[in-house]
């Protein structure tokens, strides 16, 4: 292994686009340097924009380039040292390795983990179990630091194989117990499985972006055969352009955080199982992320539920943050301003102006409604929820049926019901959109709406349906910080 002054200089000779060692160095005018055949092809694919990957800095055309011929030989020596250096070297602890566990002094990676002795082995010591057959016996695994999880804590075994029926790790005596009925596989058969999913999913995202992408250059193709259209109309154009393609660049970025953000929170969930890296079988919930999402939460409100507005049926929380349907009617004061008939509730605070975003976690429900409503409806009754009669709502009904109540409805059409919803008004624009959160995909905008009183936020937990929709509508902080 390389020392550390020699990875520092190592450091100095890498592209920040391929992050190898520079081929054909060349700086452009803000200082940065990548390899030739980098910056070309980063420019390439993001035409009309010319911005230098690290700076942003924007140029109206492509930068003279010119290999810097000492660099270049510089990271050519770099790359021989590197093709020379020895393999087989010993690990350092924190190297990011697993580290065999009988090795003295300076200690080398390991190849396999074993469940029977508690220990990982690189494969000079890993020989005798592979020779000697008591051992052969033994269970090993790729090698993993905390061994001590793959054990069942309640019998004592090695976790082999894996409930599909529990989503759940197993013993041998777990599945004899409280598993005989349920199908089960070993974690080998399901990690490949998920590895597999993952995979498609990856290869359905690729040739999404592909084909979006070979839509705008068809596009920016017929923008430039029309070049005898009017100047002012080819400006427009290209400005257009110049907006779309920044837009569609932000949200690859946003979408490429958001599979990260998945990946990394079910690495750290697997961690004290079995590390094997699952993600949602449905990682895509729509084509593009919504990259101004993130300006939108910086207008979040803090909103309490009132409960004077709460259908005698409903249960509010007494932070004002969660309701829910009850068993029963409570025996409440019938007020002007109480919903009498729907399950409804609204908040306490309202709005007249300005820019307003919150969130409202919904998951376990199979029926909800949400969005916001003006201040002079009806609350007495039955009702019909479309902006003609002062509502903006959007509403799920037995579990999979999604609908914008624009008057007439609208189905919405996603890969996945959302768990967490974001709703962000305009006053002054007169917009209304709605977000699936995690995915930071917009869902439905009403816009050219004509505001002329005050908004209030409005909830719709709907009845329990026998238990299936018992769960509460949760407001919940909004965090900005991904």
């Amino acid at each position: 292994m390389a020392c550390a002054s020699s990875l520092m200089v190592e450091d100095n000779f890498l592209c920040s686009i391929c992050l190898d060692v520079f081929n054909q160095p060349v700086a452009i005018p803000c200082g940065h340097t990548f390899c030739r055949g980098c910056i070309t092809f980063h420019w390439d694919t993001n035409k009309p924009l010319f911005l230098c990957p690290l700076c942003n800095k924007e140029y109206l055309k492509i930068p003279d380039l010119c290999v810097n011929t000492v660099l270049a030989n510089a990271a050519e020596k770099v790359k021989k040292t590197i093709q020379e250096r020895p393999h087989d070297i010993p690990e350092k602890a924190g190297s990011g390795h697993v580290l065999c566990g009988m090795c003295t002094g300076g200690k080398l990676k390991a190849t396999k983990s074993c469940l029977t002795c508690f220990m990982s082995y690189c494969d000079a010591h890993l020989e005798p179990h592979q020779r000697l057959l008591p051992l052969r016996k033994h269970k090993l695994i790729n090698p993993v630091e905390d061994l001590v999880s793959r054990i069942c804590k309640e019998h004592g075994e090695p976790l082999e194989l894996f409930c599909k029926v529990d989503s759940m790790f197993l013993c041998r005596v777990c599945v004899d117990s409280d598993h005989k009925s349920h199908k089960t596989v070993s974690v080998e058969e399901e990690a490949e499985m998920r590895k597999d999913e993952l995979g498609k999913e990856k290869k359905d995202m690729d040739q999404m972006i592909q084909t979006h992408q070979q839509k705008l250059l068809e596009i920016q193709h017929s923008v430039e055969a029309s070049g005898n259209n009017a100047e002012k109309a080819l400006a427009y154009s290209k400005h257009v352009m110049t907006a779309l393609v920044d837009y569609i660049r932000r949200s690859q970025v946003e979408l490429s955080e958001v599979i990260q953000t998945k990946k990394k929170k079910t690495e750290e969930d697997g961690k004290a199982s079995l590390k094997i890296s699952f993600l949602s079988p449905s990682l895509l919930h729509r084509l593009l992320c919504d990259p101004d999402l993130k300006k939108m939460q910086f207008h979040a409100v803090n909103l309490t539920l009132d409960p004077d507005t709460a259908n005698p049926s409903l249960i509010v929380s007494e932070d004002g943050k969660e309701v829910k349907c009850g068993d029963r009617k409570r025996n409440v004061p019938d007020k002007p301003e109480r919903f009498d008939h729907v399950l409804n509730v609204l908040a306490k605070e309202s709005f007249n102006s300005g820019k307003f975003y919150f969130e409202v976690q919904v998951r376990g429900k199979t029926q909800w409604d949400l969005g916001v409503t003006n201040q002079s409806i009806n609350r007495k009754g039955d009702m019909r929820l479309s902006p003609k009669s002062g509502y903006w709502t959007i509403w799920l009904r037995k579990g999979n049926e999604f609908t914008a109540n624009a008057g007439p409805a609208i189905n919405l059409h996603v890969r996945e019901i959302p768990q967490k919803v974001g709703v962000f008004v305009d006053y002054g624009e007169g917009q209304v959109s709605f977000y699936d959160v995690d995915a930071r995909a917009r869902i439905f905008s009403f816009t050219g709406c004509n505001f002329t009183e005050s908004l209030f936020p409005y909830f719709g937990p709907c009845g329990n349906d026998g238990g299936k929709n018992s769960a509460p509508l949760i407001i919940s902080p909004v965090c900005n910080n991904f």
